[in-house]
């Protein structure tokens, strides 16, 4: 059962990345969140919040990173961008509904198409909110 609440929840994650990378300025992020804050756009924008992970926006000054006890660590990717936030948290409850996968009907191949109805109406119906 905690399955299919994690199915549902991987596909909405899936259709807000989506959203994201592919229709960004005809989704409802940009209407909402971005109009009016350019800075705002750093983070939800994927064609520009890849550069977050640079020092100071540029490739060749390196990627940021942390140190702790004099050794560097490079930050996660998830920490600056919407983009890879979403598509992180779609593939942790991916794999979690798969290691907490019980049996909802008897033979496999029928709980399989039952999650994948279950993933691909998520996915489709948040991505018709959020894409005008």
């Amino acid at each position: 059962m905690i399955s299919i609440i994690l199915i549902a929840i991987s596909g909405m994650c899936f259709a807000v990345a989506d959203s994201l990378g592919v229709l960004f300025y005809d989704s409802i992020f940009y209407r909402i969140i971005c109009w009016k804050s350019q800075h705002r756009e750093q983070w939800w924008n994927s064609s520009i919040s890849w550069k977050n992970k640079y020092r100071n926006g540029l490739v060749y000054r390196g990627r940021k990173s942390f140190r702790l006890f004099s050794v560097k660590f490079p930050i996660p990717s998830l920490f600056f961008s919407a983009f890879d936030l979403f598509n992180t948290i779609h593939i942790i409850t991916m794999l979690l509904s798969i290691s907490l996968y019980t049996t909802i009907v008897s033979p496999f191949y029928v709980d399989f198409i039952i999650l994948l109805l279950i993933w691909n109406s998520s996915f489709i119906f948040f991505k018709s909110i959020f894409v005008k």
